[in-house]
């Protein structure tokens, strides 16, 4: 069904189809499902899980705040930044609804989440030429595979649109596909995890709900009718159960003990269960669990470098996968191959000060970078004047080993 891009975006195309927080069953079943703890996972709902908040908050947030720059390749192999570049004014500014940081979180909260994030591209019907990106919600896109050539299929109204995949910006999470188009959820695939966290969590609320420090039971070597159990038993769970009655003392009728059970090792360890989730998310999400509040195996001489493993293990993939799909769907076809999207990652790898020195002294001694390719990559700052910031400097009293051998053969002869 062919349709105009332009009249596409004036319906609701960034909402899901259907409610989060009362999904249709076929959200249910994309995003997760119930549990064998009797627990129902969707995308909702495991956000409320601390660990899993945190995990996505922090990629998405480093991917976000990341420089993007547009690089022009030269036939001489030189490489120039160039932010008057189309596609660099789009990527600062893809849509007035949004921030590029908005923008850039939200796709990635979304592929990390639920395995895949789109942006739908607006174009100048004159040129070609990208000059909007509107988010679209996962739960609204599906795919078909016709003629050899990919569709996207985005309800809008309880209406099928179909979208050339060259229309629409699509980040697959990192976790294998089914198919190699569509990214999986991981929310999906690890919601018997989750559904444990999410059970062992209310388990814990409702035990302190009922007072877990106060619970026990009454004994008396007096008959009691059944509406004096009732009576006592409203009246010691009115005052003495829950934690707002915490600590009392409670005051029985003659005749009555009141015999307290310890925590139970089952309850008790819903505690523990707890704390072990944290490193099952941190798996899930492929990051440092130091990174989501997990400090238990973490050392002050170890915290760098599981912060420089989360750039190179965690951020590099997505960052690739973010330029791959940009570089193939924003450029004009004359302008691939000579332009192309770099999100700048060397200021997340600067490390402490002490580290970042030693890298500096070691790129510029060694004739690695120049004095302002050290300005700008390191610190983001203007070139200085002169030819001596261009020059790639090295030690004196290196030379080229081959003409260093024939000197010597040369003094010997």
């Amino acid at each position: 069904m062919a349709f105009s891009l332009r009249n596409l975006f004036r319906r609701n195309l960034e909402n899901p189809a259907t409610s989060l927080a009362n999904p249709a069953m076929w959200l249910v079943n994309m995003f997760g499902g119930v549990t064998s703890s009797g627990i129902t996972i969707t995308q909702d709902n495991s956000l409320g899980i601390t660990s899993v908040w945190s995990a996505v908050n922090r990629i998405s947030d480093n991917i976000a705040t990341m420089k993007v720059d547009v690089i022009e390749e030269l036939p001489t192999g030189e490489k120039i930044i160039r932010n008057d570049h189309p596609v660099a004014r789009l990527l600062n500014e893809p849509s007035y609804r949004y921030t590029n940081i908005t923008f850039l979180k939200t796709i990635q909260g979304y592929a990390t989440l639920a395995g895949n994030g789109f942006a739908a591209i607006v174009r100048d019907p004159r040129t070609a030429r990208p000059t909007e990106m509107i988010i679209v919600h996962p739960g609204n896109v599906d795919y078909k595979l016709e003629n050899n050539k990919l569709y996207y299929i985005v309800n809008v109204d309880d209406k099928k649109f179909y979208i050339d995949s060259s229309e629409l910006i699509h980040i697959p999470g990192l976790a294998m596909s089914d198919d190699g188009i569509m990214g999986l959820s991981p929310i999906s695939i690890h919601r018997e995890t989750l559904g444990f966290n999410v059970a062992t969590k209310q388990y814990g609320n409702k035990l302190f709900q009922n007072g877990a420090h106060m619970s026990g039971y009454i004994t008396t070597d007096v008959p009691l009718t059944a509406e004096a159990r009732d009576r006592v038993t409203d009246s010691f769970s009115k005052n003495y159960l829950g934690l707002s009655n915490a600590g009392k003392v409670p005051v029985l009728d003659v005749g009555m003990k009141f015999v307290p059970l310890s925590l139970s090792p089952d309850d008790a360890q819903f505690v523990e269960s707890h704390k072990l989730s944290i490193p099952e998310v941190a798996r899930i999400f492929n990051i440092p669990p130091h990174l989501i509040a997990d400090l238990d195996r973490s050392t002050f001489n170890n915290i760098e470098q599981l912060s420089r493993e989360f750039v190179t293990y965690t951020l590099r993939p997505w960052i690739k996968q973010w330029e791959a799909e940009l570089n193939r769907k924003l450029f004009l076809e004359e302008e691939k191959g000579r332009f192309r999207v770099r999100f700048n990652i060397n200021s997340l790898l600067r490390g402490d000060t002490a580290s970042q020195s030693q890298q500096i002294d070691t790129v510029m001694k060694w004739g690695i970078m120049s004095i302002n390719e050290v300005r700008q990559t390191f610190f983001d700052m203007n070139p200085i004047d002169g030819e001596v910031g261009d020059k790639n400097l090295v030690p004196l009293n290196m030379v080229d080993p081959q003409q260093g051998n024939n000197e010597n053969n040369t003094e010997n002869d």
